[in-house]
């Protein structure tokens, strides 16, 4: 039993999904909350679309781990189609691999752009704290 043993791979996998989760469920919850209502003061001031980008942002978040899990049991099932002799087994393993890895790229692709619009929308209330020319750069973006 090693650093590296199954048991602690699959210890990790489940504590950062636990937290990611938590993290994604606290978007939506945040987001709910703070919906704007008619004649009712609350929401975010600066960036008065922030509950809808927190709820969509956690949706995403949720979507995507479960996505990731089917895709990961799906390659994980296959194991004697492509692990025997009538499969290339340098092939099989590069194939499920590489679904998950790509599946994983476009994943980040999607949080980048994400994080990126997010920013964009509340650079201008700090202003004063950033200065002119990064909150030009993300205004830009708009």
């Amino acid at each position: 039993m090693g650093i590296c043993s199954d048991q602690n791979k699959c210890c990790m996998v489940a504590v950062s999904s636990i937290v990611l989760y938590a993290a994604a469920i606290t978007m939506v919850v945040v987001g709910v909350l703070n919906l704007p209502e008619p004649g009712v003061l609350k929401g975010c001031p600066s960036a008065p679309g922030m509950p809808m980008f927190n709820i969509t942002g956690g949706s995403i978040i949720m979507i995507g781990l479960f996505v990731r899990e089917i895709l990961k049991r799906f390659c994980e099932c296959c194991n004697d189609c492509c692990d025997s002799d009538r499969c290339c087994r340098i092939g099989g393993k590069l194939l499920k691999c590489g679904v998950t890895l790509v599946f994983d790229v476009f994943f980040m692709l999607i949080a980048a752009v994400w994080l990126i619009a997010g920013t964009a929308s509340v650079i201008d209330a700090y202003k004063k704290y950033l200065g002119e020319d990064l909150t030009m750069a993300f205004g830009t973006l708009k």
